[in-house]
C-alpha cells in the first residue's frame, strides 16, 4: 500500500490543530513568509531536516496568495527539493 505524505503549513494554530487529526497529514505551524520563494525554501529545509526528502526529491506545492490569507489557493508548483545553498526555486 503506497501513501503520499501530506505536509500542511499554516500560520494559524487553530488550523494546525485541526489538521493534526487528519490521517496522513503532518502540519507545521509557521509564520507566513513574505514570498512564495521564501516559503519554498522553508519547505525544502523542513523536509530535509525531518528526513522526509533529500536533494532531488520531486514534490508538489499548493499555496494561496497572498500567503497567510485563508481561502486564497491560487498556485500549484512542481518542485525539486534542494539543500540549503544549492540555488533558487
Amino acid at each position: 500500500n503506497f501513501r503520499i505524505p501530506i505536509v500542511a503549513y499554516s500560520s494559524d494554530p487553530r488550523f494546525t490543530r485541526r489538521m493534526a487529526v487528519l490521517g496522513g497529514v503532518s502540519p507545521f505551524l509557521r509564520d507566513a513568509p513574505l514570498s512564495i520563494d521564501a516559503w519554498v525554501k522553508m519547505v525544502d529545509e523542513d523536509l530535509i531536516a525531518k528526513g522526509w526528502a533529500t536533494d532531488g526529491t520531486r514534490i508538489v506545492l499548493v499555496a494561496g496568495e497572498p500567503l497567510g490569507v485563508a481561502k486564497a489557493t491560487s498556485s500549484v508548483i512542481t518542485h525539486v527539493v534542494q539543500s540549503p545553498g544549492r540555488g533558487g526555486v
